[in-house]
């Protein structure tokens, strides 16, 4: 799995000062490793349109119909406002959103 060999690296480079490190602190690594992973599981997720961004911030914006676009939330009589020519297409309804960046 390609994220599991990405933490790993990242983890080694990161905490050790060789690869050798690595073999003799196990638990170490692992312990970056798993959390790596929990970053990009929490980067990874969407956030239901009930809990809305704040206005005017450019997030990512996901449909019942699996449209993924970029738009901001302008307020509770607008909802949500849609960039780009997918804004034009049937995207049906918007039930995510997750940030661009998290922080």
């Amino acid at each position: 799995m390609k994220t599991i060999e990405a933490a790993r690296k990242y983890a080694i480079s990161e905490i050790c000062e060789s690869p050798d490190y690595a073999d003799s602190f196990p638990d170490e690594v692992y312990a970056c490793i798993k959390d790596f992973k929990a970053g990009v599981k929490f980067a990874e997720e969407w956030i239901s349109v009930k809990d809305h961004p704040d206005n005017d911030d450019i997030v990512l914006i996901k449909s019942d119909n699996d449209c993924i676009l970029t738009g901001y939330w302008h307020g509770n009589n607008s909802g949500f406002i849609c960039y780009g020519m997918e804004a034009y297409k049937n995207i049906g309804k918007i039930t995510h959103w997750r940030p661009i960046n998290r922080k």
